[in-house]
Protein backbone atom coordinates (compact mmCIF):
# COMPACT_ATOMS: atom_id res chain seq x y z
CA UNK A 1 0.00 0.00 0.00
CA UNK A 2 2.01 2.99 -1.25
CA UNK A 3 1.20 6.17 0.70
CA UNK A 4 1.77 9.81 -0.25
CA UNK A 5 1.06 12.84 1.94
CA UNK A 6 1.12 16.37 0.54
CA UNK A 7 1.12 19.50 2.68
CA UNK A 8 -0.17 22.88 1.53
CA UNK A 9 3.39 24.28 1.48
CA UNK A 10 4.40 21.72 -1.16
CA UNK A 11 6.16 19.34 1.22
CA UNK A 12 5.58 15.72 0.24
CA UNK A 13 6.16 12.47 2.10
CA UNK A 14 6.09 9.07 0.39
CA UNK A 15 6.51 5.54 1.63
CA UNK A 16 5.51 1.93 1.26
CA UNK A 17 3.10 2.25 4.20
CA UNK A 18 1.57 4.79 6.56
CA UNK A 19 4.08 4.03 9.34
CA UNK A 20 7.03 5.05 7.17
CA UNK A 21 5.25 8.28 6.20
CA UNK A 22 4.46 9.14 9.83
CA UNK A 23 8.11 8.43 10.69
CA UNK A 24 9.24 10.88 8.00
CA UNK A 25 6.82 13.49 9.33
CA UNK A 26 8.10 12.92 12.89
CA UNK A 27 11.71 13.40 11.82
CA UNK A 28 10.81 16.77 10.25
CA UNK A 29 8.93 17.98 13.34
CA UNK A 30 10.52 20.95 15.11
CA UNK A 31 11.43 19.00 18.26
CA UNK A 32 11.77 15.48 16.73
CA UNK A 33 9.67 13.46 19.18
CA UNK A 34 11.25 10.22 20.40
CA UNK A 35 8.60 7.90 18.92
CA UNK A 36 5.84 7.99 16.31
CA UNK A 37 3.31 7.71 19.15
CA UNK A 38 4.78 10.83 20.80
CA UNK A 39 4.59 12.63 17.44
CA UNK A 40 0.94 11.65 16.91
CA UNK A 41 0.02 12.63 20.50
CA UNK A 42 1.71 16.03 20.02
CA UNK A 43 -0.21 16.52 16.77
CA UNK A 44 -3.50 15.68 18.51
CA UNK A 45 -2.76 18.35 21.14
CA UNK A 46 -1.94 20.93 18.46
CA UNK A 47 -5.12 20.06 16.56
CA UNK A 48 -7.19 20.40 19.74
CA UNK A 49 -5.93 24.00 20.01
CA UNK A 50 -7.70 24.69 16.71
CA UNK A 51 -10.98 23.37 18.11
CA UNK A 52 -10.92 19.95 16.47
CA UNK A 53 -10.48 16.50 17.95
CA UNK A 54 -9.23 13.44 16.11
CA UNK A 55 -9.45 9.79 17.00
CA UNK A 56 -7.05 7.28 15.51
CA UNK A 57 -5.86 3.75 16.25
CA UNK A 58 -2.92 3.33 13.85
CA UNK A 59 -0.79 5.27 11.40
CA UNK A 60 -3.29 4.91 8.54
CA UNK A 61 -6.25 6.17 10.55
CA UNK A 62 -4.09 9.03 11.87
CA UNK A 63 -3.30 10.18 8.32
CA UNK A 64 -6.93 9.72 7.27
CA UNK A 65 -8.08 11.91 10.18
CA UNK A 66 -5.61 14.65 9.17
CA UNK A 67 -6.87 14.44 5.59
CA UNK A 68 -10.49 14.60 6.71
CA UNK A 69 -9.78 17.88 8.52
CA UNK A 70 -7.95 19.25 5.49
CA UNK A 71 -4.50 19.43 7.12
CA UNK A 72 -2.99 17.12 4.47
CA UNK A 73 -3.84 15.59 1.12
CA UNK A 74 -3.58 11.81 1.37
CA UNK A 75 -3.07 9.31 -1.42
CA UNK A 76 -3.17 5.55 -0.81
CA UNK A 77 -2.19 3.33 -3.69
CA UNK A 78 -2.16 6.38 -5.98
CA UNK A 79 -5.80 7.32 -5.29
CA UNK A 80 -6.67 10.40 -3.29
CA UNK A 81 -8.52 9.68 -0.06
CA UNK A 82 -11.48 12.05 0.19
CA UNK A 83 -14.29 12.26 2.70
CA UNK A 84 -17.67 11.45 1.27
CA UNK A 85 -20.23 14.08 2.13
Amino acid sequence: MYVTVKLSDGTEYEGMDAVSVVTQMRLRDWDIPETNIDFKDNMVRRIQMTGYTIVYWDATSFLMALAELGFITLYIGGAEVVKKE
